[in-house]
C-alpha cells in the first residue's frame, strides 16, 4: 500500500474523472464516512470539492489521524484526487 507523504499538503491522485454532480455526492459520502468513524477527531473534518478535487481540511492531533482520514476518503472515492490539508500541531 502506498501512503502519501506527511506534508502540509499531501495529494493522492488517481485517474478516473467523475461527472460534476458526482463530486458533490462523493464529498457527502466521504463526510458521512468520517462522521461514523470510531475516531471522534475525524468527525469534525471539513470535506469540500473544488475543480473536481476533494479537500480534507481542519486540524487533527496526530499524523496517524491525518492518515486515517485520508484512507477513509480513499475507501469511499476509489479513483479520484484527494488533497489532505489537515493540520497537525507540532
Amino acid at each position: 500500500m502506498l501512503l502519501a507523504p506527511f506534508t502540509e499538503r499531501a495529494t493522492v491522485a488517481c485517474h478516473t474523472p467523475a461527472r460534476d454532480g458526482d463530486h458533490v455526492l462523493l464529498a457527502v459520502d466521504v463526510s458521512n464516512a468520517l462522521q461514523t468513524s470510531y475516531y471522534s477527531a475525524l468527525r469534525v473534518i471539513r470535506v469540500s470539492v473544488r475543480d473536481g478535487t476533494l479537500f480534507l481540511e481542519g486540524r487533527v492531533s496526530s499524523f496517524h489521524l491525518k492518515q486515517l482520514a485520508q484512507e477513509a476518503a480513499k475507501r469511499v472515492l476509489g479513483n479520484a484526487t484527494i488533497v489532505n490539508e489537515l493540520d497537525v500541531p507540532s
